[in-house]
């Protein structure tokens, strides 16, 4: 869609649409990549932005977004998108594995090695490349599967008493707080001040 915009690759000509920078206005993209109302203080037609938004909606969308290893770049996809375009979301996220078993440097890409599988994706995601030895993954993954039942189990039973309980004072303070936080984050999501 940037040949709509620009006409060679510094932007120094204008686009097959005919459209200049200057009458790109924040109404204008709010419009094209937001779904807002079409802004009628516009110098430019909506027909013509019907287009550039034809384009954004047929090219934008991921079906699935691929990256070296998990980092704060896949952090950052799920917040923005879920914050300023939450219709295009991508479908899934998939990282490629590097990880040295024995010594051995292998790659594996999301769908086969299951106990490898299991192991990096209950570990430490910082780590760069797990280092595995023999039978080491299995092991792992059946320690680490077991250390989360017996979290998830201890959790359950904290939040059951925890639930019969009543509230206290300091319950009902950090209610009113953590209401508080998210309607301003409301407002700030809203105004995009991220």
């Amino acid at each position: 869609g940037s040949h709509l915009l620009q006409g060679d690759e510094e932007g120094t000509t204008v686009g097959t649409l005919g459209i200049h920078h200057g009458d790109l206005t924040k109404e204008v993209w709010d419009y094209v990549m937001l779904g807002k109302k079409f802004p009628r203080e516009s110098k430019i037609s909506q027909n013509l932005l019907d287009k550039l938004k034809s384009e954004m909606e047929y090219w934008y969308p991921l079906d699935a977004y691929y990256a070296r290893k998990f980092s704060m770049h896949v952090t950052d996809v799920l917040y923005h998108h879920t914050a300023m375009f939450p219709r295009f979301v991508p479908r899934s996220i998939l990282y490629q594995l590097r990880a040295r078993c024995s010594q051995t440097m292998f790659q594996d890409i999301w769908g086969s090695a299951d106990a490898i599988r299991a192991v990096v994706a209950l570990a430490d995601v910082t780590s760069d490349e797990p280092l595995f030895i023999d039978d080491e993954p299995v092991f792992s993954m059946r320690q680490t599967i077991a250390k989360i039942l017996d979290w998830a189990e201890n959790v359950t039973t904290k939040m059951e008493n925890f639930q019969r309980r009543s509230s206290t004072f300091e319950d009902r303070v950090f209610n009113a707080s953590m209401i508080k936080y998210v309607q301003e984050t409301q407002v700030h999501y809203e105004r995009k001040n991220f």
